[in-house]
C-alpha cells in the first residue's frame, strides 16, 4: 500500500473510532431497567433500618451560602434525631422526628419549634426543604421505594443512556431517572413548588450508593449533601439516644403552617 493510501486509511479508522466514541448510549429495555431498580430496592430493604450518617450540607439561597455538618441517627421507621453544627463546631440546631411530628431546638437563640402531624419544613436539617428527616435518611441510604412507588405509568429515553420514569403517584415523587445500571440519577416532584434531587458519585463499590445528593429547590435555592459516612446498625438505638430534651427556660412555639 502506498504511503498516501496508508495515511488515508489511518485517517478513516481514526474518524470511525471518534464517531463511535461520540455515539449516544442506547438505553436498556425500560421493563428490565425497572425490574433491576426494584431488585436493588429489595436488597436495600433487607438491611437494618437503624441508620447512622454524617454529611456536609451546603445550603445556598440567592443571598447567601453556608456549610454545616449534619449527624443523623435513629430508625428509618422513626424516631430519628439530627444535630446540625457549624463547620467550627458550634451547635446550630437539634432535631427529632417521630410518627407524631417533629421538634427543633436552636441552642443559640434558645427557642424551640414543635409541629404535630406530617410535613417537613424546618423539621429537616433546619432549612426550608420539602423533606422530612426520614426522607433525608431514605435519600442518603438509597431506599427510594417509599418516595417513588413500585409501578411507573410511562417511560421516556433520555441522552447518555438514561431513562426517565413517570411515577404512579403512590409516593411524593413524580419522576425518577435511572442510569444504565438501574441506579437513581434524578428524582423530582412537588405540588406547585417543584423540587429535584440529583444523585452523584457512585464511587464506593462496597455500598454502590451516591456520595453526593443535590437538591434544587424553589426560589433559586439549593442544598448539597456530601456523605462522609453511613452505617446501618443491626441493633436499635437506645431510647435515650434518640430523645431530645428541651431546657425548661426555652421558649417553645408551634411551627408556622
Amino acid at each position: 500500500m502506498r504511503p498516501l493510501a496508508r495515511l488515508l486509511a489511518l485517517a478513516c479508522c481514526l474518524c470511525l473510532a471518534a464517531c463511535a466514541a461520540k455515539a449516544p448510549r442506547t438505553p436498556p429495555d425500560p421493563g428490565s431497567l425497572w425490574a433491576g431498580y426494584l431488585a436493588r430496592q429489595e436488597t436495600l430493604a433487607r438491611q437494618p433500618d437503624h441508620i447512622e450518617a454524617r454529611a456536609s450540607l451546603w445550603y445556598t439561597t440567592p443571598e447567601r451560602s453556608n456549610r454545616t455538618l449534619v449527624a443523623l441517627w435513629g430508625s428509618l421507621a422513626r424516631p430519628l434525631r439530627a444535630d446540625i453544627n457549624a463547620s467550627m463546631g458550634a451547635s446550630l440546631g437539634l432535631f427529632r422526628e417521630d410518627a407524631s411530628g417533629w421538634t427543633a431546638y436552636y441552642p443559640q437563640s434558645k427557642e424551640a419549634v414543635v409541629h404535630a402531624g406530617g410535613g417537613a419544613g424546618a423539621g429537616a436539617l433546619g432549612v426550608n426543604v420539602p423533606f422530612s428527616l426520614r426522607d433525608v435518611g431514605l435519600l442518603l441510604s438509597g431506599r427510594l421505594l417509599p418516595l417513588t412507588g413500585d409501578a411507573p405509568r410511562a417511560s421516556l429515553p433520555l441522552e447518555d443512556g438514561l431513562t426517565a420514569f413517570l411515577l404512579d403517584g403512590k409516593g411524593p415523587a413524580e419522576r425518577l431517572v435511572l442510569d444504565p445500571e438501574g441506579r437513581p440519577a434524578e428524582l423530582s416532584g412537588g405540588d406547585g413548588e417543584p423540587w429535584t434531587v440529583i444523585f452523584k458519585d457512585y464511587d464506593d463499590p462496597a455500598t454502590d450508593l451516591a456520595g453526593v445528593v443535590e437538591m434544587t429547590l424553589p426560589g433559586g435555592r439549593s442544598a448539597r449533601l456530601i456523605l462522609k459516612s453511613l452505617a446501618m446498625r443491626g441493633q436499635p438505638w437506645p431510647e435515650a439516644a434518640t430523645a431530645l430534651a428541651i431546657p425548661p427556660d426555652v421558649a417553645v412555639r408551634a411551627a408556622r403552617p
